[in-house]
């Protein structure tokens, strides 16, 4: 029977033209025949079809889909629609749209509850939700899934299927299964009980089939596929559900059969479809390949849900309409009731007649256990150091632009605060100290998330500061800001106004070491002043200044909440700002000079006059007078003397200064306001003027070095500065600008070095057209402040007679190295000459190739070289796609579909991360099945979990690896492009 079987299946298949509509389907005659018959589409016809078309006219009244008119359908050749449901609703919606089957699946356990698997959905559950589809949709076929473990023998197959016919109404109930299950169906069909088959991906049994990825691929399993088929019809199922099947497979399968197929990511060709109803709606991000958004309610659904929850939060709804009303003398004798028996807790009564106004109550504060400092200049330093020398609270560092203060802070385990004036000591208590790191990422997978967020960072970084600041916080924990500058609006942007805090502060710090990691608490006895952003916030504000007193942070108070209360305590932190930075600056002295140069007074003093005409234009009553203020300011001044502002260290650095964000604060208020501030007018344009002249001075010519004796020469001339280096191929994008920008911020200057290095590639790789553009690439280096190129020819590097080779042991086994035999050989050699040459302090990678990053770490250790590693994060696209110079040989087909091998990993990542697997195994056959199951893919060349030295593992954990990389189909004349992406496992939260 197989024989003839596939032989008429295989005939009725070649009949096929390739231009053949999915509505043709070719009947299978007796073995050695064929024959082509054409189906008419189906009319569309029912209630959404004529709200789409506009007509009010009432649909016919369709009659109740039974078997036999499935089979009807089935023999004119008209596709037959299939429909997962679990609710009302979508019972509700299918009848409208017609569906001729609805099947309540135990994919409920997945799409509904959320579950890994559908294994552990119940008998009850399935009955429940069957009722509840059945109260929604009357005409069509309702079928039910029998859930894993509820047909193990023929006798349980029978009596729970007639279980859910007589108390759930299902009308068909179907089985996952080939050969194995026949007992079972053939013990149902015999009850009666129209019973379903479904073979292919059979999600019941998905541990067995190695994951959700598609079956019958070899020509063994597909015939395996095409024999259950047939055994299924032969035991009386009438009809066949194929999942995940090669649309060449079911084609033949359908055309072998006499009972409808129902496909499910089983190609056009197929009897009928199914879709799972979320799917159809869009509701999910990731749907599976097989499936087609056919409208975006999962974006409309979050975007509704926001409208309301923001609608509630500003009290837009519920408006008069949304609202019942008392008789007004009704309401009158309630209110004489309410005032008759007193007031109640949180009702205010305005006035007669007046409705009652209930003070909303905040649910109150995370409690505070975890604190993160971002910004590790002389405020962040002092912050976090007195907070961790209680032990009460766990408290790291964050900052990737002092990255000498980092490591020092992790050398001696914490940050040392001196306490000067009538306090004086010296504290090396780091009980609370948890680390310093340069990456948010870092910072999370070793420490979790934090319930509060400090943000002390100058104000040209603050939107960076607030974005790592919202990844850092917990939901429901607190961000503070104790900046100079006016900043509120940006950081209401980045983080939200409802867990944010605004703090000013009298504490000052001093002769900050970076190198030792030590600072000078130069007021002990300062004062700060917070407010919460939200009307509602002021439990965070308070649990803040209760942590902040406690900690030896002088004394601080609450001055309120709301954006009111905000702003003023914002105004009162620039105001000291406004009237010391720009002075300095302009003078090139520190604070405490400002008291003793008698010009300088009168400045300061025109400035707080100017300064407190505009705060109380805006409203803000400030505890100044325009003498006072002055006043304030030498105080600050005088405690802070030996310090240089940060407006006079940026100057003498030739970066930009926070001048925008105070006195160019004040000067935009003033404009709007129309209060005259002159003075500050004055302020801003000599210290934008004296920033250019400064940048012009400091900016020399980038130097472009091509020979190893002139790298030495240049090394030597600055031997007192320290050096960092970001080694390149050329090809630059905004990947290596980002590794520029942190050579820059961390070092005294910047090189990097461009060289197409012969001895990554195979022969058979592209190092002929690998894309070089060095004019460009030179232009971008010059615009990053590059001190140097080194831009050596392959003579330099590699002379005639060169016969030295730097290998990693076993790097050619693992992942990536197994991929591209002796490239890692080829990175560590040239890698190795290039860090000998240049002496750089550090050298910048990305972490987007991962293994190569190990490679490097492992030759520093291995070789003793005097060079400090550091990986920057991976930077990506909008979509996800990991930016690489090879991303240049991309169509821009391929390139919208390349993010696949982001999204793969990402699922991967979210599996250990949600606390869902941490088993290899599972990790890796999902990555892999999302990949394989991606049309744009056309192969995987590996699937990589491994530990921080590039092994292998079997148990995830936190810093492991999970990289992979893929060919990317051909498109048109361009050709097979490779791809590869990594990304590494944080702590669970």
């Amino acid at each position: 029977m197989r024989g003839r079987a596939a032989q008429a299946a295989l005939m009725a298949a070649r009949c096929w033209s390739p231009a053949a509509q999915p509505a043709v389907r070719c009947t299978v005659l007796p073995a050695g025949s064929a024959q082509v018959a054409s189906r008419p589409a189906r009319p569309v016809s029912g209630s959404y079809s004529n709200v789409a078309s506009g007509s009010t006219t009432s649909p016919r009244r369709r009659r109740k889909v039974t078997l036999h008119k499935l089979a009807q359908l089935h023999n004119r050749g008209e596709p037959i629609v299939m429909i997962t449901a679990y609710d009302v609703f979508a019972g509700r919606v299918a009848e409208a749209a017609q569906a001729d089957i609805l099947l309540v699946g135990d994919s409920l356990g997945m799409v509904v509850c959320g579950r890994e698997s559908t294994v552990d959905v119940s008998l009850e559950e399935v009955r429940y939700h069957c009722q509840a589809v059945k109260a929604g949709a009357k005409t069509p076929f309702l079928v039910a899934d029998l859930p894993f473990g509820t047909y193990l023998t023929p006798e349980d197959a029978s009596r729970n299927a007639a279980y859910l016919l007589k108390s759930a109404n299902a009308e068909g109930i179907k089985m996952e299964g080939g050969r194995r299950v026949l007992p079972q169906i053939e013990a149902t069909v015999a009850a009666g009980i129209p019973t379903m088959g479904h073979v292919g991906l059979t999600p019941q049994t998905v541990s067995a089939l190695s994951g959700f990825c598609y079956q019958g691929k070899t020509a063994d399993a597909a015939m395996q596929l095409l024999d259950d088929s047939l055994a299924l019809q032969e035991a009386g199922c009438f009809a066949i559900v194929l999942e995940c099947v090669p649309g060449e497979v079911s084609e033949i399968i359908t055309a072998a059969l006499d009972i409808p197929t129902i496909g499910i990511g089983a190609g056009p060709r197929t009897s009928g479809q199914v879709q799972v109803f979320h799917d159809i709606l869009g509701m999910f991000p990731r749907p599976p390949k097989f499936s087609r958004k056919f409208a975006p309610m999962g974006d409309l659904a979050e975007s509704a849900t926001a409208t309301y929850v923001d609608a509630v939060r500003t009290r837009a709804f519920p408006a008069v309409e949304h609202t019942f009303s008392m008789n007004e003398s009704e309401h009158e004798k309630f209110l004489d009731l309410v005032g008759r028996h007193g007031s109640r807790p949180g009702v205010v009564l305005l006035s007669r007649g007046s409705p009652p106004v209930v003070t909303p109550v905040a649910p109150p504060p995370r409690e505070i256990k975890s604190v993160a400092v971002v910004g590790a200049g002389s405020l962040g330093l002092l912050v976090a150091g007195k907070l961790a020398a209680e032990g009460v609270v766990k408290v790291y560092l964050v900052d990737h632009a002092t990255n000498q203060c980092i490591d020092a802070v992790n050398a001696r385990g914490g940050v040392v605060v001196k306490d000067l004036g009538e306090a004086k000591s010296e504290n090396f208590a780091f009980e609370g100290f948890a680390g310093a790191f340069t990456s948010v990422d870092d910072t999370i997978a070793a420490s979790g998330l934090a319930d509060l967020v400090i943000v002390s960072v100058k104000s040209n970084d603050t939107v960076a500061a607030a974005e790592a600041a919202a990844r850092l916080c917990h939901p429901e924990g607190t961000i503070v800001s104790v900046q100079n500058g006016d900043n509120l609006d940006a950081l209401s942007a980045a983080v939200g106004s409802d867990r944010l805090v605004v703090g000013s502060t009298t504490l000052a710090a001093n002769k900050v070491d970076l190198a030792a990691g030590s600072v000078n608490n130069a007021n002990p006895r300062g004062v700060t002043s917070l407010a919460a952003v939200a009307t509602h916030g002021r439990p965070r504000a308070e649990a803040v200044a209760s942590l902040f007193a406690a900690s030896g942070l002088g004394s601080c108070t609450v001055d309120g909440s709301g954006p009111d209360a905000a702003a003023k305590v914002v105004w009162q932190k620039l105001a000291v700002n406004a009237v010391i930075n720009p002075l300095t600056a302009l003078l090139e002295v520190e604070n405490g000079r400002l008291v003793d140069l008698e010009a300088s007074r009168e400045l300061a003093r025109s400035l707080a006059s100017e300064f407190l005409a505009v705060a109380t234009a805006k409203g803000l009553a400030l505890p100044w007078s325009p003498e006072s203020l002055h006043l304030a300011a030498e105080d600050v001044a005088r405690a802070t003397a030996p310090n240089k502002s940060s407006m006079l260290a940026d100057i003498l650095r030739g970066t930009p200064t926070e001048i925008e964000a105070i006195n160019g604060r004040v000067v935009d208020e003033a404009s709007r306001l129309g209060v005259p501030v002159p003075t500050h007018k004055s302020m801003l344009t000599l210290v934008r003027a004296k920033e250019e002249l400064q940048r012009a001075a400091t900016s020399p010519e980038m130097e472009i070095l091509t020979t190893v004796d002139e790298v030495r020469r240049f090394r030597s001339r600055h031997a007192k500065q320290t050096i960092g280096m970001v080694p390149t191929m050329g090809g630059l994008h905004a990947g290596h600008m980002n590794l520029m920008e942190a050579a820059t911020r961390q070092c005294d200057l910047a090189i990097a070095s461009l060289f197409v290095n012969p001895k990554q590639f195979a022969p058979t790789e592209d190092l002929d057209v690998y894309p070089r553009q060095t004019q460009i690439d030179l232009d971008m280096l010059r615009e990053a402040g590059a001190a140097a190129v080194f831009m050596p020819d392959r003579e330099a590097m590699y002379p005639e007679g060169y016969a030295t080779q730097v290998d990693i042991e076993g790097i050619d086994t693992i992942s990536e190295g197994a991929a591209r035999p002796g490239f890692f050989g080829g990175v560590a050699t040239v890698c190795t000459k290039l860090f000998n040459i240049a002496q750089p302090d550090k050298v910048f990678f990305g972490q987007k190739d991962g293994l190569q990053c190990m490679v490097i770490r492992r030759i520093v250790q291995d070789l003793n070289i005097p060079t400090e590693v550091v990986v920057c994060p991976t930077a990506r696209e909008a979509s996800g796609l990991a930016l690489s110079t090879r991303n240049q040989y991309l169509t821009d087909y391929q390139r919208q579909r390349a993010p696949v091998l982001f999204r793969a990993l990402s699922a991967g990542n979210d599996m250990f991360t949600s606390g869902e697997s941490n088993n290899r195994d599972t990790i890796v056959s999902t990555v892999q099945s999302i990949l394989e199951s991606d049309s744009i893919v056309d192969s995987v060349q590996y699937v990589s979990l491994a530990d921080s030295r590039g092994r292998e593992v079997e148990v995830a954990t936190p810093g492991c690896m999970l990289s992979a990389a893929v060919k990317i189909v051909p498109d048109g004349d361009a050709q097979s492009v490779r791809i590869l992406d990594n990304v590494i496992f944080p702590e669970r939260r």
